[in-house]
């Protein structure tokens, strides 16, 4: 589904447009929206689509006290500041400048559906020009680079970290405004207009980061107006988007080492201690986040997993999955993977062989860097429900 910025009048409306799945727009009219920005973040938008002159506009509740989505995102998101009005922008290359550009749709997927609520995902803010030229901005990557930036800020004595902190407490808090004011008071202080996301992961020593911004590109697709996935498989997939943007970044492959050697390279599913040899480019484990999405302790080894190849593909993608309960770790197949496996001729008996209670020495020394019981929960609640 997409949010899109439809001309009327001189700046333009918001509507709603689209399907996923089942639910259409009429489905989500009259409800509060909520932006889910990571699965434990989530921002009141404070408005509702209704009809309006049989248009699915979004309204706010308050117009003096709140901002429309693609304000408050951009913030979020540290981006420049954004225009409403698409024919006010520039009609330069290099238009990513504050009020340089205007948001012309969001991409979501619907996180939940309530009676009087609904929270989104925003998974794609695409940005243009007064000139037609238009980029994308994939917020999950770039979300998790902020996130690591927040995490960096927390211990840093560098000038512009305290400004750092400030964003966050404002995007926690979920004031719009105070979202708006504290992205403009850390570009100011870098004297910078455009985006800045570059500039603060070198000031903060966060190498490698993505900024999520795509190169100009024609025009935003038609595809992203109906998804024929539901929401609870998107919600899957969210979740792997985001191990994968935290896992590209310096600070992933850091806390990937860190996982290891806790585990003494050994697979926490299978027991097989698969190292790095002399000849090989790579282990044949990964350091697996379990909540790489976490604002406190991302990247301590109590958030992650010690797999081999294939369980990391499996942990990832719903196939196995790890719960605690009465001091113990145990991993299973879902009855949904077995359901679903077996007409699309799937081999499930690798991970069926698996299933059990995990032995204490596939575990960290450490009972301190044992996997996180509350993260497990979480991470059970977003992909199983």
């Amino acid at each position: 589904m997409r949010i899109a910025l439809r001309p009327s009048g001189g700046r333009g409306e918001y509507e709603l447009a689209g399907r996923q799945g089942q639910i259409g727009v009429d489905d989500l009219l009259e409800r509060d929206l909520l932006f889910k920005l990571t699965p434990e973040l989530t921002i009141d938008g404070h408005g509702a689509a209704r009809r309006v002159q049989g248009k699915p506009r979004i309204r706010l509740d308050d117009s003096r006290e709140y901002n429309h989505a693609y304000a408050f995102l951009a913030g979020s998101l540290l981006m420049p500041q954004p225009k409403r009005a698409l024919k006010e922008t520039t009609t330069d290359l290099d238009f990513v400048r504050r009020n340089q550009y205007a948001v012309t749709a969001i991409d979501i997927d619907i996180a939940a559906i309530g009676p009087g609520a609904v929270d989104l995902r925003p998974t794609t803010l695409w940005i243009g020009n007064a000139a037609g030229l238009t980029k994308s901005v994939e917020v999950a990557p770039r979300m998790a680079v902020v996130q690591a930036l927040w995490d960096k800020a927390r211990t840093s004595s560098a000038p512009v970290a305290a400004f750092v902190r400030d964003h966050e407490a404002a995007v926690v808090s979920g004031n719009h405004h105070q979202i708006k004011e504290a992205a403009e008071a850390l570009r100011q202080e870098l004297e910078n207009d455009g985006d800045v996301l570059d500039e603060l992961t070198a000031q903060l020593g966060l190498e490698g980061a993505e900024t999520g911004v795509s190169s100009a590109a024609s025009a935003v697709p038609e595809a992203g107006l109906d998804d024929e996935i539901d929401p609870n498989d998107a919600a899957r997939r969210a979740v792997a988007q985001w191990r994968k943007s935290v896992v590209r970044s310096a600070e992933g492959r850091a806390f990937a080492k860190k996982v290891r050697i806790a585990y003494g390279d050994r697979c926490a599913f299978s027991g097989d201690v698969l190292p790095k040899l002399p000849h090989t480019a790579s282990a044949g484990v990964d350091g697996a986040h379990i909540l790489p999405w976490a604002r406190y302790e991302l990247n301590t080894v109590k958030n992650g997993l010690c797999l081999n190849k294939l369980c990391h593909w499996a942990f990832d993608a719903g196939v196995l999955r790890l719960d605690f309960s009465a001091g113990e770790y145990t991993v299973s197949v879902p009855d949904r993977v077995q359901e679903e496996g077996a007409p699309a001729g799937m081999t499930l008996s690798y991970f069926e062989n698996l299933q059990g209670v995990i032995s204490a020495d596939r575990l960290p020394e450490n009972p301190a860097d044992h996997p996180a019981p509350a993260y497990l929960q979480q991470l059970n609640s977003e992909v199983f429900g």
